[in-house]
């Protein structure tokens, strides 16, 4: 395989069997396959609900206590394939890995407070 530099981009050329290919190297396959993913069709949605989750208390009025329970409703959406992970790897295969971790740092943060950080 020969690599040659151009100006658009990187060019590879490959010669198996005496079959020529050229590709230029960009992100354009790694976009189609980020946005077709199907996590992004649940996290996307919980993410911009406990972003807006963030502005409740300074302009609608809505309590603290209220903001935190509104959060941990969220949290499962937002944070869906983290958790369920964690869950599965705690309590089924009995098991700490980073994803129980993670799980514990996010309903910890939102518990005192600081649903930024989640």
């Amino acid at each position: 395989m020969a690599a040659v530099a151009t100006p658009v981009g990187l060019w590879l050329h490959t010669t198996p069997e005496g079959v020529k290919h050229s590709k230029i190297l960009d992100f354009k396959g790694f976009w189609q396959h980020f946005w077709q993913m199907p996590e992004l069709k649940l996290v996307i949605p919980g993410i911009l609900l406990l972003a807006i989750s963030l502005f409740l208390p300074p302009r609608f009025g809505v309590s603290h206590r209220w903001t935190i329970i509104i959060q941990l409703l969220i949290l499962p959406v937002a944070g869906w394939f983290v958790l369920s992970h964690g869950f599965k790897s705690l309590f089924i295969r009995r098991k700490l890995n980073m994803d129980v971790l993670m799980s514990l740092a996010l309903i910890g943060a939102v518990l005192i407070g600081e649903g930024t950080e989640a």
